[in-house]
């Protein structure tokens, strides 16, 4: 069996493909010797659980941070920041160790320091199951079992969680994955109010939902989620991410610090393009037409293409497409922060993603590439939104208009009826569930 046929199916396993990869590119460079793949194997059923040895009282709001990404900190992070009656959120150990905020590693509940079962060990004894063993089904079955385990023994931990900790209402921002999903089943049995915020557009992933309690972007979602099946209730009460959109403030320092560090003239205007190579709904070839897309850009005087993966996308697939251009663009780090990086530039683009909203929320001239008139993908152009392209030479007639104001205009009023509540639904989400106490 090849590593591409194991780290598929791993990778269906594991809803948080940013996680997911990181690991699995960890196994595949270090090759754990089988040796202590045994060893790890035999100590996850002999190791002893710690005791959860802590009480709190009086906790209002318990928050959930299951994966950690730059966008799904932001959905949850400005909730957290207002709420003062909050003490604590439930991580798992990818997350624990990105955290570095004083504030926020004395409120983390690591839930892998007490599972009998966590990440690391699933991962090593996958990796000594695929390598004593070459048929796939062999690892398929070893894939169910340890997942079995780790569901069980994180229902346990949480069981005795939830009996030493007492709050009102947990809050998370899915009830798909695994942790999140058990969460939600167990907040049921102690009688605690779960809400998950919208994360992302609602694709085929978020549904059926399981939660008691939806919050989402906007009126229009509402609709949306009742018609994909949704059974939660449905709240319109906006994003929090676009809370911190609100509040951003362009720095002339930063700015000229950016332009520093990535060698920009600062006589060319910066296009920054957002991709996605990984997301599932789009094969490699819609992302080679769209990227492609930018060759242009690259080769012209007045543009320099800035080029910002997701935090789950390979950089190995954009080298390819762009390999004749090498040292013509630039790629963004990931520690970069995104508005600022909206703001810096004077054109960003995108396939498929929020960022797209995020943008024009911050008066930057928006466009969507779709030149292969995919249907799969959200149309963020319908309504005055972003501005469609669908070849190069619509991409030159675009960049040259002579309404561009007028346009900036219309994709703004476009995100006032995407999201509700702009720069206030962290209230406004604060407020709901403090009513909901008093029913």
């Amino acid at each position: 069996m090849e590593w591409s046929d194991f780290s598929d199916d791993y990778d269906m396993l594991f809803c948080d493909s940013a996680v997911a990869k990181s690991i699995k590119q960890d196994i595949y460079v270090n090759k754990l010797s089988r040796i202590k793949s045994i060893v790890k194997v035999l100590f996850l059923f002999f190791r002893k659980n710690k005791c959860i040895d802590f009480k709190y009282n009086g906790i209002n709001n318990l928050y959930v941070l299951e994966s950690m990404t730059p966008s799904n900190f932001k959905t949850i992070n400005p909730i957290f920041e207002l709420d003062k009656s909050s003490k604590l959120i439930i991580v798992t150990t990818p997350v624990f160790q990105r955290i570095d905020n004083v504030r926020y590693r004395g409120n983390l509940f690591n839930i892998d320091d007490y599972t009998f079962v966590n990440i690391g060990d699933f991962i090593n004894s996958l990796h000594f199951c695929r390598r004593f063993n070459n048929k796939f089904r062999f690892v398929n079955i070893f894939q169910l079992i340890f997942l079995y385990l780790r569901a069980s023994s994180l229902n346990n931990v949480l069981n005795e969680l939830f009996s030493n900790v007492k709050c009102n209402n947990i809050i998370l921002t899915n009830d798909t994955l695994g942790l999140s999903n058990l969460i939600v089943q167990n907040s049921r049995v102690f009688n605690i109010k779960n809400y998950v915020l919208q994360h992302g557009l609602p694709t085929k992933f978020y549904f059926p939902t399981s939660a008691d309690n939806y919050i989402v972007w906007g009126r229009r979602f509402v609709s949306e989620f009742k018609n994909k099946g949704a059974r939660s209730k449905l709240y319109s009460l906006g994003s929090p991410k676009v809370d911190e959109v609100m509040k951003y403030c362009f720095s002339d320092a930063k700015y000229n610090d950016f332009l520093k560090r990535y060698n920009i003239s600062n006589n060319k205007k910066i296009f920054t393009y957002f991709s996605n190579s990984h997301a599932p709904e789009l094969d490699k070839k819609v992302h080679e037409i769209n990227i492609k897309l930018l060759n242009g850009l690259i080769s012209h005087k007045d543009y320099h293409v800035c080029i910002k993966l997701h935090p789950s996308e390979s950089m190995q697939f954009i080298k390819e497409v762009l390999q004749p251009y090498d040292g013509k663009y630039t790629i963004i780090d990931h520690e970069d922060d995104v508005y600022d990086l909206v703001k810096f530039s004077s054109y960003c683009a995108s396939i498929y993603s929020t960022l797209l909203i995020e943008s024009m929320c911050l008066g930057t001239y928006t466009f969507q590439f779709n030149a292969t008139k995919s249907h799969k993908i959200p149309d963020y152009s319908n309504g005055g939104g972003c501005v469609e392209i669908n070849s190069f030479e619509q991409l030159e007639l675009s960049l040259n208009a002579s309404n561009k104001n007028k346009i900036l205009n219309q994709q703004l009023k476009y995100t006032e009826n995407y999201f509700s509540n702009q720069g206030t639904s962290s209230e406004k989400i604060l407020e709901l569930i403090h009513e909901r106490n008093c029913i």
